[in-house]
């Protein structure tokens, strides 16, 4: 009686192990037909988000293209990948309808570049600089340039810079120091369309209405635009003025 129930149990284990085996053979199977399938590659990638950053960029740092396997992607170890690069605050990367990879980026936006010793840099939303690589953007003249400025100065204006719109941004050409009787710290904004904005450094959150500010009169002459922090508010008026309030060069070589 031993006898049999050993060699029935001796049975069921080879049947047990014929089975795994042969369970194992079939999901290796199935495996390898869904990774070679078209149900397992990336049909299309998606961008979203980005104002100045280059997409060809981003995609050269997530190193996956159309038609790569969706097994291989490891979303969570391409985000941290980003995030390690000064040019991103947050990435998220999800799996859409029609396996479409969606990349939703957070920029710490450009916001200038500023050229000093023949070397041209960027400047950041938080303040920070990093050289200049064409491969970051696709136009620089969307990026304000700034002109003659000391470093400490450019981080403090780059912060409230990082406050303003991208339509708003983008439209400014150049920033150039600017000295008033009232206040030797300002800056003067040399704007797409001909303006020209002054403004301390705190007021120019305002300048986010310079396209409201442009189109409310029709002042050909006045192509100058004076930030009032203290009233919250923007008014045209006409360069002539502009320069009485300027400190000329000679009064400020004798303070």
């Amino acid at each position: 009686m031993e006898k049999l129930v050993k060699k029935s149990r001796k049975k069921l284990s080879k049947k047990g192990v014929l089975l795994l085996v042969s369970l194992f053979i079939v999901l290796t199977g199935c495996f390898t037909m869904y990774y070679m399938s078209d149900l397992a590659r990336i049909r299309s990638i998606k961008i979203i988000n980005t104002e100045f950053i280059s997409e060809n960029y981003i995609k050269s740092i997530l190193d996956f293209e159309v038609n790569d396997s969706l097994i291989t992607l490891f979303p969570s170890l391409k985000e941290k990948k980003l995030k390690e690069n000064k040019l991103f605050k947050d990435v998220k990367i999800q799996i859409g309808d029609n396996n479409c990879v969606i990349v939703d980026i957070k920029e710490n936006r450009i916001v200038g570049h500023f050229i000093s010793n023949g070397k041209t840099s960027f400047i950041l939303g938080d303040g920070s600089t990093i050289d200049f690589k064409a491969i970051y953007i696709d136009n620089l003249a969307l990026i304000p340039l700034f002109v003659d400025i000391d470093l400490d100065k450019i981080k403090m204006i780059a912060v409230e810079f990082n406050k303003l719109s991208f339509d708003t941004l983008s439209r400014i050409s150049e920033v150039h120091n600017l000295s008033f009787t009232y206040d030797n710290n300002m800056v003067k904004l040399v704007m797409d369309e001909g303006f020209y904005v002054c403004s301390s450094i705190k007021g120019l959150p305002y300048v986010d209405n310079y396209s409201e500010i442009i189109a409310y009169e029709d002042k050909g002459d006045n192509k100058c635009i004076l930030i009032i922090e203290e009233y919250s508010k923007a008014v045209r008026i006409n360069c002539s003025e502009i320069e009485s309030y300027m400190i000329k060069p000679e009064e400020d070589k004798g303070e």
